[in-house]
């Protein structure tokens, strides 16, 4: 429920820009829907559907059959795509709404282990930052698992770098792990750390949200920030400096629950 009401209350936020958000509608999770004009396979990998421009529901659905059961690039095929697997399609790593790694048109609400799929209206593509259905083509990023590699499992969720996939390959089963960095509004996962960093918006000093004694030095926008500065003890940084006084504090991290 918590979640779900982040998402209606940011669509409140964008006003009198109302039309050009959305809130979207939930879906099955084996529910065909059509990205592009023509011939596509949908996400079990064995369906192939035949689509129309502008709208996501298939003119018509296919099933391959043997021998050739599988869907590869729009047309039925003997051997599976190297993106086929028949694990579950999305495994939830928090309590937290996530963009749909494969369909910039989709977003997933987890809570409690459960994941419900959502679709946005036809027209619209999921905002992750905004976590509501805006008006367009952009912003839209795709995760392909496929593309990962032992060495590096990791893949960033481009229009919204807070976001991050870790990807495994077992047996030519490939699986999809979404994460959020911690502190969305501060932080972005690193590949070359294997974990998500404070982003750097501007030059200067910047507390480290999740402690107000720390506070970190950026020499530029999107530049990596230096080591946690710390403040005496007793001390909290405060936008500017370090301050005696704790309610002073810019960003008090959440309480522990």
């Amino acid at each position: 429920m918590f979640i779900q009401l982040c998402v209606i209350f940011a669509f409140t936020l964008v006003g009198s820009d109302a039309q050009n958000y959305a809130t979207g509608i939930q879906i099955a999770d084996d529910t065909p829907t059509c990205t592009k004009t023509g011939a596509q396979c949908a996400s079990d990998c064995s369906t192939l559907m035949i689509c129309a421009a502008n709208n996501p529901v298939p003119i018509d659905t296919i099933r391959c059959s043997s021998p050739n059961q599988y869907c590869v690039n729009g047309a039925c095929n003997t051997k599976p795509d190297a993106t086929c697997g028949n694990g579950p399609s999305f495994i939830c790593t928090a309590d937290a709404v996530f963009p749909e790694p494969s369909d910039c048109n989709k977003y997933r609400i987890c809570e409690g282990g459960e994941s419900r799929l959502f679709q946005c209206p036809t027209g619209f593509v999921f905002n992750s930052k905004l976590n509501i259905c805006q008006k367009g083509t952009t912003p839209c990023s795709k995760i392909d698992c496929s593309k990962a590699t032992a060495a590096k499992p990791h893949i960033v969720y481009a229009s919204n770098p807070a976001y991050y996939a870790y990807c495994t390959n077992v047996l030519g089963l490939i699986t999809t792990y979404m994460f959020k960095c911690e502190f969305e509004q501060f932080e972005i996962f690193d590949t070359t750390l294997g974990n998500c960093r404070y982003n750097c918006n501007g030059k200067g000093y910047f507390q480290n949200p999740n402690d107000c004694n720390q506070y970190y030095y950026c020499s530029a926008t999107n530049a990596k920030p230096s080591d946690p500065l710390e403040c005496p003890a007793g001390y909290v940084f405060d936008g500017t400096g370090c301050n005696k006084d704790a309610t002073k504090c810019q960003y008090p991290p959440p309480a522990a629950e």
